[in-house]
């Protein structure tokens, strides 16, 4: 056993040391795992912003002319009404305005009322001041480059017939600031094209936007509904918010324009655990080719036979217009730029609650390493215990064997006695009255002892089964005291002791079972007429004493014998356990006596105390509460109901 507990407390930190390496790469693991999720998520969430501004942006583009059969006012009606019905966020429209050009460079406002179906004039409002500005600067720019465009439109067609044939020639461009994303306002900008003026006017060099539509979007409904809703459905994992949320607007000074705890510093969200653009137009596949129609390119002018003469595409740069390479039968190509910041207007910050993704890690490899090494020091505390309980058990068993030869040798001497002096009676060798009668007391009171020791033991065991009960009643000590006295009087005259009695008068009244405290003080008297040594003085003093807790009666039971040491003082109430000197004089018990009488003192609400000096005897003193007049009033009167309702 001694060499499979040291087995077992050598493996556990072997099992320590593998149980941390284990935590740490399982640590780094659900870290890059996290790591991965959250980028997923912040990239699910842009994407899903984004597309709900595609969705505005491709649905609000120009029909195509002349090929679609309403008016650009009726079918703009048509698409609003359609919005309005099939979209899934229809109030992230605040309100949408359009450009008019006077043809000379003079651009005036309108605005679309749903009510009436229509763009109505209006003033400029202070969130479109910079796109006022912007198209003024334009209108300079455009003039200047019109006056040279043609010259070098003719330079290239020469070119064209000097070089080989798939060699490149000159080609013109010119630069467009307005874009599609206006992150300031917010809202998105869509150029409308005069596609049909293109076509009839074969002298116009390249086709440049008439006119714009200005979407304004709901910047509350997008801080207030939408994001909260995208922030739910992408990062709110099982009902539990593990992320701080912010969209940022970078710059020299970065605006915060939504934050997911409004308690956290704007500093809180300059660096995230991950940081993803958003506010740019996402067109896939099928939406360039309904973008490239909307802007008047369609497949069924091909197979009419007409040339196609505008050719659209989307890039990644500014917005340019190009005049193709080639002969003048080569297509015009516009190049539309959807994103001019690839990255997005807008930023996602996602960081974790407990500050970063590292920290919430480590906080959960430290709570696992506390758990993991808590169950360790469990598994070695259940070790101890075991040897402890094992040793317990050893230990426990010799008691029982000592306890069992222990009252063989008790239960002998008094048996031994009463078959020796009946065999004496039964045989006629006493014949004398008083012989007799001596033999007969003899008999009684070994008869007595047997049945007091058959007592203790079986005391012992209901105390030990909680099965035993006292009848506590108001007592008066000085008949319990008398019979206990009494009770000792033969194991007293035998040993010629000597007892010294100090009984206050007047004692209090006590609650307790006369029997079971009378055994008590019997057992008290026994132990010191068993370990008085040559000493035959024994004494016995009951008073009656004011304590903080009230008044207490003292019974003190003092000899001047052996002692007891010091070391054995803690342990001399423990069932089965006998001092060493006792167990060298050979003293007979059993070593329950004392572990009895602290149980039944402390079923009687007191206590034991016990002051030794070794070589020089001992005095234990039970300590039990007395009864106040009012209780003793009370247990009189229910007594006395008692009583009556027995005799009814």
């Amino acid at each position: 056993m001694l060499l499979l507990v040291i087995a077992m407390l050598g493996l556990l930190p072997l099992l320590a040391v593998l149980q941390y390496r284990w935590l740490g790469k399982v640590s780094e693991g659900e870290r890059e795992r996290m790591k991965e999720n959250l980028r997923t998520s912040a990239a699910r969430f842009c994407e899903d912003f984004d597309r709900e501004l595609t969705a505005a942006f491709l649905h609000f583009q120009p029909a195509p002319l002349p090929f679609f059969p309403r008016t650009p006012e009726d079918d703009f009606a048509e698409r609003y009404r359609r919005w309005q019905s099939t979209a899934a966020h229809p109030q992230l429209l605040r309100a949408i305005y359009q450009t008019r050009s006077d043809g000379s460079g003079n651009h005036s406002l309108t605005r679309f009322n749903p009510a009436a179906g229509q763009f109505e004039p209006c003033e400029w409002p202070q969130e479109l001041n910079d796109l006022r500005l912007t198209l003024e600067r334009m209108r300079v720019r455009l003039g200047a480059a019109q006056m040279i465009l043609p010259g070098m439109l003719e330079k290239a067609l020469r070119m064209r017939g000097e070089r080989a044939r798939g060699r490149a020639t000159d080609a013109t461009f010119i630069q467009v600031s307005i874009g599609p994303i206006d992150d300031d306002l917010p809202g998105l900008i869509i150029p409308v094209f005069d596609l049909a003026q293109r076509r009839a006017e074969a002298a116009t060099p390249l086709p440049m936007p008439q006119s714009y539509r200005v979407l304004a979007l709901d910047a509350d409904f997008i801080t207030r509904d939408l994001i909260p809703e995208l922030a739910k459905r992408h990062f709110n994992h099982g009902g539990s918010d593990e992320y701080n949320l912010a969209v940022t607007k970078p710059g020299e000074q970065q605006k915060v324009i939504y934050q997911s705890d409004p308690n956290l510093p704007a500093a809180a969200f300059a660096k995230g655990d991950v940081t993803e653009g958003l506010f740019k137009i996402r067109i896939n596949e099928a939406d360039r080719i309904l973008f490239a129609h909307s802007l008047g390119t369609h497949d069924e002018e091909v197979k009419k036979g007409e040339r196609q003469r505008i050719a659209v595409s989307v890039v990644q740069n500014d917005i340019k217009f190009s005049h193709g390479e080639g002969a003048p039968t080569a297509p015009d190509e516009v190049k539309l730029v959807v994103n001019r910041r690839s990255e997005g207007r807008w930023q996602l910050v996602v960081k974790h609650r407990a500050g970063s993704l590292e920290a919430a890690v480590a906080n959960a490899r430290r709570r696992n390493l506390a758990i993991s090494f808590g169950i360790l020091l469990l598994l070695s505390a259940s070790v101890g215990f075991i040897v402890l309980s094992s040793r317990r058990a050893q230990k426990l068993a010799s008691q029982q064997m000592e306890f069992v030869a222990g009252v063989s040798h008790e239960l002998r001497t008094p048996l031994a006695v009463i078959c020796s002096a009946a065999e004496n009676l039964a045989d006629g060798v006493i014949d004398h009255d008083d012989q007799i009668k001596r033999y007969g007391s003899l008999i009684r009171d070994e008869g007595r002892r047997l049945t007091g020791m058959v007592e203790q033991v079986l005391e012992f065991a209901g105390a030990q089964s909680g099965r035993k009960t006292y009848d506590l009643r108001p007592t008066e000590l000085n008949r319990v005291i008398e019979d206990a006295v009494a009770a000792c009087h033969l194991q007293l005259a035998e040993g010629g002791f000597e007892i010294e009695k100090k009984v206050a008068a007047d004692l209090p009244v006590v609650k307790a079972d006369a029997s079971a405290l009378g055994r008590a003080i019997q057992n008290l008297l026994g132990n010191a007429v068993k370990y008085s040594g040559h000493s035959r003085w024994i004494g016995l003093r009951v008073e009656a004493v004011k304590t903080a807790d009230g008044e207490e009666v003292q019974i003190k039971i003092s000899d001047r014998g052996l002692g007891i040491p010091p070391p054995e003082l803690p342990h001399i109430f423990e069932p089965f356990y006998r001092g060493q000197e006792a167990a060298m004089a050979q003293i007979r018990g059993n070593g329950l006596g004392l572990s009895l009488v602290k149980y039944i003192v402390a079923a009687h609400g007191g206590r034991v105390s016990v002051e030794s000096r070794a070589g020089q005897g001992s005095a234990f003193t039970l300590h039990l509460p007395a009864i106040s007049a009012e209780e003793l009033a009370a247990e009189k009167s229910k007594e006395n109901y008692e009583q009556a309702h027995f005799a009814r």
